[in-house]
């Protein structure tokens, strides 16, 4: 506040207590402070009552109140501090506006003309001006002038674009411009309205003005002032000037008026010359009023008043008052300066909404005074006619009468010489209320409303009430509808009812003596509204305990803390309870804030009793008792882990627990391993013992954690990832000795999930079995070694070969196979060792000998014999020959000339006749002492006596016919010399004759095949049957019964063979057997005959054949169908199809891969190139009939995709 005068300010205090408000006074010889204490809200034992008109307890109360107690029942009417829900009294976005003594404030401030004319029933409008609207504004459209005067509507505004603002709703009139006014006003959102001064609006301008509109969620308050659109609407006719001239008309509805005694409705009429005195001018009409005509003079003619009355009594259209003429002049005497009055403007439109409308003031909507004429010497003219009343409209909850004048008078006519120029009619005001204070009628219309429930407001109780001793006390709450009781600091209510409709709570609190703040939320939705706060002394109850748990921890380990109050079965009427422990104990027992901690001594275990007492306020007590154990030293049994864990994360300090545990294989996720342990921030120690047996093994550790571990076995770290991460899994091989290994894995869990796992595979060293040597004579090929015939590993591990032993021989090992060759011109023998490694190190070995023979020729069915001057088959033979058979006895003689009589090998090599499949039985004879012996059958060893010796060995093995590889090999050391070699048949092959095959055609089955009547065994041997060389072709054998069968659709030929095999193992086969499946040859009507052809230039026999639907097909990279392969395909499918009308038909392809299409024979589409997914199209005109189709696709690599399609292509 600047100079003198008196400041007025309103604030609002968000809490209650003692505020403080500084002030500060200055002048030119300087300044002053002053500071006010202001003690905000009610007395104690009074509640301060908030009212606020929402549900929610938002923005600021509407009103506050010191009230004794909380209990209303308001029922549908509600508290007089909450206004009506009748009306809408906005947003309150404009917050309050305050009009001081001697100050004027407007309310239309931004309005706007309409440009164009806006239809009932659209949503948009466009108008001169956007400056100052906003989207969510509320507005007025009135149409002011012209056709459709007198509408009027509200609307919100939803978007704003160029000169347009687009509506939330549509219009419900049109509004006319051109020859027409239409504007549009923003309508202010106040709170509080107070009018110490003017508030008022611009008149109407012709285009725009005269129009007063806004709400207010809260009250009205007239301290002196005035809220007035007086003159504010139609405009009188101008002042008239010269001799004997005719006043103008008052404005009206159709525009400006003229020269003219005539009305210009609702304005009047201009005052006539005249010869001695100039004519008055005539009144202005109104709502329900028509305008005075003016007395007539002596000489001059009057103007004539409105006759016209409008307009209905709840102004359902709101009009400016009618404007009053001007006064005509005299026909002497006038001198320029004198003129005739001028009319009186009309009074303006006034709407209201608000929550009340209190104090003392005036609410004015009158027509504007005619203007007294101006008469000069002898010049006597005309007075100007009065402005007719506006309209008035107030929506208010509340009105005070006594204090309030409402009125909308017509204006009085202005002076003429011999009389007063016509009157203005009155307008009209209209006033919807709910109640009113005072005695004094409404003026105007008014109507009280029947439908005043007050609904959807809230109030907050806040006291603080003085409790006369501590005890347990009921509150209860009874509301329509929501309710929240809070007690204290709490920030959780003690009742919580906050929902619709009609609730009945009692709660149980101890309350300790003295004041204590009591805070009630309460909110009314609809209908009726109730709320009751009982508050009632029950006396003290005495605590009641549930029995506290046992706990039980190893040495060295920590007790979990015991919140004592969670065994307070009545824990809410005993907010303050004073523990401790009853009796001495070795356990440390310390109790702060109702938490227990029990400590034992280092070293220390046993268990002990421990009594626990709550004592309340009034003394009374109640106690609960458990059992502590600390148990001694953890061992654990052979094959168990020995778990320690600590409550932090590296493993510091003693164990908060010790358990055995069977394994290690934790998902503990968001949780803890025990409720001692913490959930997160924790480590383990697992230590266990690894026995491994007897023979050295690989063992492979994985670890699975989150977080980080750390993995030793006999004290050396083989896994180290110490980190926090999420679920990793990691693994390390060891090579490990027979023994016992101790394993110890370190784990921590910082936050998060947590996961533990630890285990251990034996790694089994691969098993190879013996490889077979070779004899070959100079100049053939040693035959390739598939080694991975020979090996197997249980761990399905892969395998690496290696080599070693040879010095002439070179040997190559690709994978798995092994490729020996040697020096041009070399013979002689050669042991080498083949070793198979498992990734992990892991190794096993066969050891095979590699002969090169010197070029002796022997008959198949003899003995290539080589004779070595050395017990051990090395160097060159001293003589090689042929012989029928080994059957010799040499005792102490040599064997031939040049040949010692000990100390010397023979190998014999032949090729052997066996003339029918069978098993034969070999034998060997050698010496008892100092002899050796070795028998191989196609290079396999048979009987092996070297150096470990028998009289006699015998070994049965059966050969199928045809030539056979018998070798032999023998070393006499000393003494008697013997080798002899004997062979016989023990069993006799099955007979199988020719099993004929079979034809079929799609859909057909083949004839099931009794094997039994094509194959017997000599010997009476019961026969089992097997097959092979089919692929798509199932077959299966029950007894002697072959059962064949093929995929739908499939098409083809397969040879199968068959094979008997008897109890001894001896077997014979048929001849391959021929099965044919042929192709469908056509499909029903509408079907296509699908050909599949597993190569890509549909050669040969189709291998599928069906039918099917038009081809919509994409495999993606998978196969067709069975039998045909993923990639390198084609297929063929034809078609007759019906065209039943003529005309151009559409044609499309979609392929990834090569297509082709025919019609009649005739290619239409050719992209018979291996492409990526591409469309192809084209149009033909068919004539009515039957025409074949042909597509031909392929694919080659990657996806395969066919799609075919026929429409009309109109």
């Amino acid at each position: 506040k600047s100079g003198q005068g008196t400041a007025v300010a309103t604030y609002h205090w968000s809490t209650v207590g003692e505020q403080v408000i500084s002030v500060t006074v200055q002048n030119t010889g300087g300044s002053a402070s002053a500071q006010l204490n202001v003690n905000v809200g009610c007395a104690d034992g009074e509640y301060l009552a908030e009212y606020f008109s929402n549900k929610t307890l938002s923005g600021n109360p509407i009103s506050y109140v010191c009230e004794q107690q909380i209990d209303a029942d308001w029922g549908s009417g509600g508290p007089i501090q909450i206004p009506s829900t009748s009306f809408n009294l906005g947003n309150g976005w404009d917050g309050a506006i305050n009009v001081g003594i001697g100050q004027t404030a407007y309310t239309d401030n931004i309005k706007t003309k309409v440009l164009n004319t806006a239809a009932a029933n659209q949503n948009t409008i466009c108008v001169a001006s956007t400056l100052g609207l906003g989207i969510g504004d509320e507005i007025m459209v009135v149409q002011s002038m012209g056709t459709g005067a007198g509408n009027y509507e509200f609307a919100t505004i939803a978007n704003i674009s160029s000169c347009w603002l687009t509506l939330l709703s549509n219009l419900q009139n049109t509004y006319t411009t051109p020859n027409s006014a239409a504007q549009v006003i923003r309508i202010p959102h106040y709170t509080d309205v107070i009018v110490s001064g003017t508030l008022t609006i611009h008149p109407w301008d012709g285009e725009t003005g005269g129009v007063m509109a806004f709400r207010a969620t809260g009250d009205i308050s007239l301290n002196g002032g005035i809220i007035d659109v007086t003159g504010k609407g139609f405009r009188g006719g101008t002042r008239t000037y010269g001799a004997a001239v005719t006043g103008l008309q008052g404005e009206g509805l159709n525009g400006l008026g003229t020269s003219n005694r005539g009305p210009n409705e609702p304005g009047g009429g201009g005052g006539g010359p005249g010869t001695v005195d100039g004519g008055a001018g005539a009144g202005g009409g109104a709502y329900r009023t028509a305008g005075g005509t003016a007395k007539d003079p002596f000489y001059g003619d009057p103007g004539i008043g409105s006759s016209v009355t409008y307009g209905d009594s709840i102004l359902s259209k709101m009009y400016f008052g009618g404007a009053g003429g001007a006064g005509g002049t005299d026909d002497s005497g006038w001198n320029g300066q004198s003129y005739g009055g001028a009319g009186g403007s009309g009074g303006g439109i006034m709407f209201i909404s608000a929550n009340q409308i209190k104090g003392n003031g005036a609410i004015l909507g009158n027509g504007g005074n005619g203007e007294d004429h101006n008469g000069v010497a002898d010049s006597e003219h005309g007075g100007g006619g009065g402005g007719g009343g506006g309209s008035v409209k107030l929506l208010v909850d509340k009105i005070n009468v006594d204090g309030i004048v409402v009125t909308t008078t017509g204006g009085a006519g202005g002076k003429a010489k011999d009389g007063n120029a016509g009157s203005g009619g009155s307008g009209q005001s209209y006033i919807e209320y709910c109640s009113k204070l005072g005695a004094s009628p409404l003026p105007g219309n008014a109507v009280q409303l029947t439908n005043c429930d007050k609904d959807n407001f809230s109030v907050r109780w806040t006291g603080r009430i003085n409790f006369t001793s501590t005890s347990n006390y009921n509150i209860s709450a009874i509301a329509d509808d929501g309710v929240r009781v809070f007690l204290n600091s709490d920030q959780a209510a003690i009742i919580d009812s906050w929902t619709d409709g009609y609730h009945s709570e009692t709660v149980t609190r101890q309350i300790d003596s003295g004041l204590n703040e009591i805070k009630v939320e309460y909110y009314e939705a609809t209908g009726a509204a109730e709320v009751h706060i009982g508050i009632q002394d029950i006396g003290m109850a005495a605590p009641i305990l549930d029995q506290i748990p046992d706990q039980t921890i190893d040495q060295g380990g920590s007790f979990s803390e015991i919140n004592l109050n969670d065994y307070v079965t009545n824990l809410a009427d005993q907010p303050n309870l004073n523990w401790h422990v009853e009796g001495n104990h070795t356990l440390q027992v310390s109790i702060a804030n109702g938490i227990a901690t029990i400590s034992a001594p280092p070293a220390w275990s046993g268990s002990e009793y421990i009594t626990f007492v709550a004592r309340n306020a009034a003394n009374q007590e109640d106690s609960s008792s458990a059992h502590f154990t600390v148990n001694g030293p953890v061992v654990c049994a052979s094959g168990k882990f020995k778990a320690e864990y600590f409550n932090n994360i590296d493993l510091s300090g003693v164990p908060a627990m010790s358990r055995c545990e069977d394994k290690v294989d934790y998902v503990w996720d968001y949780g803890g391993p025990d409720p001692i342990i913490n959930i997160d921030n924790f480590s383990v120690r697992w230590t266990t013992t690894l026995h491994v047996s007897d023979e050295s093994s690989i063992y492979t550790f994985s670890a699975t954690t989150d977080d980080g571990v750390r993995l030793y076995v006999d004290q050396n770290m083989i896994i180290d990832n110490w980190i926090d991460q999420g679920a990793t899994t990691v693994e390390s091989a060891l090579y490990l000795a027979p023994g016992n290994h101790t394993v110890v894995m370190d784990y921590y869990e910082k936050g998060g999930a947590a996961v533990a796992k630890l285990e251990w595979q034996l790694n089994h060293a691969p098993i190879v079995s013996q490889i077979p040597g070779q004899t070959i004579l100079q100049g053939n090929n040693f035959a390739v070694i598939n080694l991975g015939n020979y090996v197997s590993d249980a761990d399905g591990d892969q395998i690496t070969w290696t080599h070693g032993g040879n010095a002439s021989i070179n040997v190559a090992i690709a994978g798995a196979m092994a490729t020996l060759t040697y020096p041009n011109g070399w013979n002689g023998s050669e042991d080498i060792m083949f070793i198979a490694t498992d990734p992990f190190g892991a190794s096993a070995s066969s050891t095979a000998r590699f002969t090169v023979q010197t070029q002796v020729s022997c008959q198949d069915g003899t003995y290539l014999a080589r004779y070595y001057s050395n017990p051990s088959l090395v160097g060159s033979p001293t003589m090689s020959r042929c012989e029928t058979s080994i059957n010799y006895n040499w005792r102490l003689d040599s064997p031939a000339a040049g040949l010692p009589v000990d100390g010397f090998s023979v190998q014999w090599v032949q090729n052997m006749q066996v003339p029918v499949d069978g098993t034969y039985e070999f034998t060997t004879t050698t010496d008892l002492t100092n002899e050796g012996v070795r028998l191989y059958i196609d290079d396999v060893l048979q009987i092996d006596y070297w150096p470990t010796h028998s009289a006699t060995g015998s070994v049965r093995v059966h050969l199928g016919a045809g030539m056979h590889l018998v070798r032999m090999e023998y070393f006499d050391n000393q003494s008697v010399a013997m080798a002899i070699l004997s062979s016989k048949i023990l069993n006799k092959p099955p007979i199988v004759g020719t099993i004929p095959g079979q034809i079929r055609a799609q859909g057909q089955g083949f004839t099931p095949i009794n094997l039994a009547s094509y194959g017997s065994d000599p010997d009476g041997d019961p026969l089992v049957w097997t097959y092979s060389g089919n692929k798509d072709i199932s077959v299966a054998i029950n007894g002697s019964i072959a059962t064949l069968t093929f995929p739908g659709g499939w098409t083809g030929k397969e040879d199968i063979t068959f094979t008997a095999t008897d109890s001894h193992g001896a077997t014979a086969s048929s001849a391959p057997s021929t099965f044919v499946v042929k192709g469908l040859s056509s499909c029903a009507s509408g079907q296509y005959l699908g050909q599949y052809y597993n190569n890509t230039t549909l050669s040969g026999e189709p291998v599928y054949t069906t039918c099917e639907t038009i081809p919509n097909f994409d495999w993606g990279k998978g196969s067709p169908g069975p039998g045909i392969n993923t990639d390198n395909f084609s297929i063929r499918w034809t078609a007759i199809v019906n065209f039943a009308q003529d005309g151009e038909y559409l044609f499309t392809t979609s392929s990834d891969g090569g297509v082709r299409l025919y019609i009649n024979d005739h290619i239409v589409i050719d992209n018979w190139d291996e492409h990526m997914l591409t469309d192809d199209q084209t149009v033909q005109w068919m004539p009515i009939g039957r025409y074949p189709i042909k597509l031909e696709y392929y694919d080659g690599l990657g996806n395969a995709v066919i799609k075919l399609g026929i429409r009309a292509n109109n």
